[in-house]
């Protein structure tokens, strides 16, 4: 057989004396097309395991690296996409550092994703930036057709995260800017006015109630809630009262004026309201809870285990709504009433897994330790598959209940585990934190009552309790930078504020430098607050 010959694109020839080089260019052009190919497949091959491993974009595909520069755009929006649904991922399990840097990667290349948007703003909120809130989530308006609707969605979250401020900053930009018309508009005034009120800005209030752009269901509302405030409680309950039901759409008013009925005790008239609330809007939760309220409230248990019964029957097929009945009966210490809904809930769900959460806790609240202590170790044996961070608060409530149970050394060994173990959501801590501080622990509460606030340092009820309990055992010295912090909170008490300012001007603070300072802020804020006698 005759041996093949490697073809080569040059080749010297000798023609009298000469030498020259004779190109073969067929030869020499498959070549480079070779050299071309496998140095770009080998920059492909590259640039594909760099991304993937070293960047972490473990969905990218080779024919995104492979169609540059020409797909870039869709490799892009494709790496938003995964980078956005990693950070929410990341959120679900708590790791907010994570989740921050993720979003952060994935927005700009993925805007329309509204989830990612929210969940961006509250990692804003938990660290105290307001405005970088509220840019993120006024970016989001040109994404979003139906403007109305993403306000709602908005403004919802902005109110459950007590970030007045923020709303404040972001309706008066679309206010001025003219970006909101028609029902955005009138959802955005009303918001604004809601959150001025909370932060006791009433120069500004009485702007906007002069503008005229204030429609005059806010106006009364606010009016209702001033005179209260006031001590009024009559002229607030009066206001109300000439509301129709119909005009009372918005929950959050409802809420107020059946919270109102409860502090003066009217049960006949909050009995009432909610039923005239369930004849208009017959698929709300809020007013069958409040019927079970006011049973409770009057010990009536036949009606009481009625309206429960009708709850459970009406909602059972509504996971989310169960888990309302469980947070109840979680700060009421109803645990059978909690259990039930666990049992209703789908088995494995994300709902009965928050449901038998809450209903540990109302055995804690109803100090049955004992029944804690069983019920979490059988849940925890059942299901392993419990998320790890709802395993740990598990394991925190049973470790409160040990304390109840006199199990000291047990019961605070495994609460500083949970303590210094993975991330938690801070209402978590908090909540931890008050069912320590019930037990007795005051110092250990205010370990977990400081990891919350380090977290988030705008859960307010958390900052009371701590400070309280720094009060307590005489150390708020160590607390001041807390205290400063108490008057930027929504409706701060002016009784406890009165009570902080009276406690630092005592001899024993006399010399600590840092009292001044402390003193003059709340000082600042009481003044303010005072303002409200104008109305």
């Amino acid at each position: 057989m005759a041996e093949k010959k490697l073809k080569i694109p040059l080749a010297w020839r000798n023609k009298r004396n000469a030498s020259t080089v004779v190109v073969n260019w067929r030869i020499a052009l498959a070549y480079l097309a070779v050299a071309v190919v496998s140095t770009w497949a080998i920059v492909v091959v590259g640039v594909y395991t760099y991304v993937k491993y070293r960047i972490g974009y473990s969905e990218v595909r080779i024919g995104h690296i492979a169609g540059l520069p020409f797909s870039l755009e869709s490799y892009r929006a494709d790496k938003g996409k995964f980078w956005n649904k990693s950070g929410i991922r990341a959120a679900e399990g708590n790791l907010w550092a994570d989740a921050f840097g993720m979003i952060q990667q994935g927005l700009p290349h993925d805007p329309e994703n509204m989830e990612a948007r929210m969940l961006l703003a509250r990692i804003y909120l938990m660290a105290g930036r307001q405005d970088m809130a509220a840019n993120v989530l006024i970016e989001g308006l040109a994404y979003n057709g139906n403007k109305e609707e993403y306000l709602h969605m908005v403004l919802s979250l902005l109110f459950s995260q007590q970030a007045d401020d923020a709303i404040a900053e972001l309706t008066g930009r679309l206010i001025a800017g003219a970006q909101v018309s028609g029902g955005a508009m009138e959802t955005a005034t009303g918001a604004r006015l809601y959150a001025l009120f909370n932060r006791d800005r009433f120069d500004e209030i009485d702007k906007l109630l002069n503008s005229g752009d204030a429609g005059w269901m806010e106006k009364e509302f606010v009016k209702a809630r001033m005179a209260w405030e006031m001590g009024n409680r009559e002229t607030a309950l009066s206001i109300m009262r000439g509301w129709r039901p119909a005009e009372m759409r918005e929950i959050e008013i409802y809420r107020t004026y059946s919270y109102y009925l409860r502090e003066l005790g009217r049960n006949d008239e909050r009995r009432r309201l909610a039923i005239s609330r369930l004849i208009n809007f017959p698929h709300e939760p809020e007013p069958y809870l409040d019927l079970i309220s006011v049973a409770l409230d009057e010990n009536n248990l036949e009606n009481f285990a009625s309206k429960v019964s009708e709850y459970l029957s009406v909602f059972k097929a509504d996971a989310d709504t169960l888990v309302r009945l469980a947070r109840f009966a979680g700060s009421e210490g109803l645990s059978d009433v909690a259990w039930k809904t666990v049992a209703l809930c789908p088995k494995g769900s994300v709902q009965a897994r928050s449901a038998t959460v809450l209903a540990l806790e109302a055995e804690l609240t109803a100090k049955n330790y004992a029944q804690a202590d069983a019920r979490a170790a059988s849940v925890l044996a059942a299901d392993p598959d419990f998320p790890a961070w709802q395993r740990q608060i598990i394991q925190g409530l049973q470790g409160v209940a040990w304390l109840g149970l006199g199990k000291t050394t047990d019961g605070q060994g495994v609460l500083v585990r949970v303590l210094d173990g993975g991330p938690l959501p801070p209402a978590a801590f908090a909540s931890l934190a008050k069912h320590i501080r019930r037990v007795g622990d005051a110092t250990l509460a205010a370990r977990f009552y400081r990891r919350a606030l380090a977290i988030d340092a705008s859960q307010g009820g958390a900052l009371v309790d701590l400070l309280e309990i720094e009060l307590e055992a005489g150390t708020l010295e160590q607390s001041l930078e807390l205290v400063e912090k108490l008057p930027d909170v929504r409706k701060p008490s002016p009784v406890f504020m009165r009570r902080l300012i009276d406690h630092l001007e005592s001899d024993r603070y006399l010399y600590v430098p840092a009292r001044a300072g402390a003193i003059s802020k709340l000082q600042r804020r009481l003044e303010q607050m005072r303002a409200i006698s104008r109305y």
